[in-house]
């Protein structure tokens, strides 16, 4: 199947369907200047995709999101490589009871929609589609329909315009409110909120959090936004004019 165009002309969602209809298996290649992502489709389902925000290997992403120990990493590459490749990381990592199945499903979903999600705001890019071509270490057996990635990405593209209107630039720095909050009001957080406070200090800027953390701009900023919208954290620096 020939596809090939640019986001100005036929919108992500739209080349996404098609796709999808299409029952094709291969990768759809988007590049813009500066940044680049790569979706991948198992007989029109997506089973893989990455952006710019990560585009790391999924041994590492596991690693960095605590999943898994550098120690069981290394033992399960090793294993992989003495065999030859015959087995995929995550099979390794499941059947040595490193992770659970559904803990790595999830994981790997959430990452897909991260991805997916992050090319649907590019405001244009080329893109071409390449029948055939697979990434054999990322897929792990499950996919995701499009129906799902493209009305969620459409959900978290609301709400991001929401976030953005109180954090419009990833270069703001935040501090712990002096007074944090008003009245009497108990707030629990989090321990995904908790984490990320520690690295508010009224020098890091979000940018520096999010790559500390190694997770996505919205899920930060989506922790970030809640937890300035409750009073307690305060801006220290706004965007640069």
């Amino acid at each position: 199947m020939g596809l090939e165009g640019n986001l100005k002309e036929f919108s992500l969602a739209e080349v996404l369907k098609l796709i999808e209809v299409s029952k094709k298996t291969g990768v759809l290649n988007i590049r813009r200047p500066g940044g680049e992502g790569q979706i991948y489709f198992r007989e029109g389902k997506v089973y893989f995709a990455r952006s710019d925000w990560n585009r790391t290997s999924l041994g590492v992403r596991l690693l960095r999101a605590k999943k898994i120990s550098r120690e069981q990493l290394e033992t399960a590459l090793d294993l992989q490589r003495k065999e030859g490749g015959k087995r995929r990381l995550g099979q390794i990592l499941v059947e040595k009871n490193y992770i659970d199945r559904e803990s790595l499903e999830t994981f790997v979903q959430r990452q897909i929609l991260d991805s997916v999600f992050d090319l649907f705001r590019w405001p244009e890019g080329d893109f071409i589609f390449e029948p055939g071509k697979v990434a054999e270490e990322e897929d792990i057996g499950i996919s995701v329909s499009t129906d799902n990635l493209i009305m969620e990405s459409a959900r978290r593209l609301k709400e991001w315009e929401r976030i953005r209107q109180k954090i419009p630039s990833l270069d703001m720095v935040f501090r712990m409110a002096e007074a944090p909050g008003e009245g009497e009001r108990e707030i629990l957080l989090k321990p995904k909120e908790w984490k990320l406070l520690r690295f508010v200090d009224g020098n890091r800027d979000v940018n520096t959090i999010i790559r500390a953390l190694g997770i996505s701009d919205f899920e930060a900023c989506k922790i970030i936004y809640g937890l300035y919208s409750v009073g307690l954290l305060e801006i220290v620096e706004g965007p640069s004019n």
